[in-house]
């Protein structure tokens, strides 16, 4: 099972299932860190400005409904929207991610151009 932390609820949006092309976020960093109660492996991301704004225009039209959030066209995760998204910074967790595959991760989405895809799942 997927864990999202609270802040990340803010993200959970999707585009309507109809849509054909995934929608490319720009991410300004991507960092590692721990949940203090667990430990667990958390992976923290920043958004560029222009893409935060996107994301709270979709995430206010887009509730309840899975959202596939995918890297380099690997899918990471399907959360559901929980509420519109209006900061710039969220956190993503899986239980099944060791230290490393995020460290991994966090290194490839810090690249100049890093982008998350995000599409609706049926």
């Amino acid at each position: 099972m997927t864990n999202i932390t609270p802040i990340v609820c803010a993200f959970l949006l999707t585009t309507s299932a109809c849509a054909a092309e995934p929608i490319s976020i720009s991410i300004s960093s991507a960092t590692v860190t721990h949940e203090e109660r667990s430990g667990q492996t958390i992976l923290s991301i920043e958004l560029t400005e222009a893409s935060r704004k996107i994301l709270q225009r979709l995430s206010t039209d887009h509730l309840g409904r899975p959202l596939a959030i995918r890297v380099d066209g690997q899918t990471l995760l399907k959360p559901v929207v929980r509420e519109p998204l209006t900061t710039r910074s969220f956190q993503i967790s899986d239980p099944k991610w060791t230290d490393d595959q995020v460290r991994v991760l966090a290194d490839r989405l810090s690249q100049p151009g890093a982008r998350l895809d995000v599409d609706g799942v049926d």
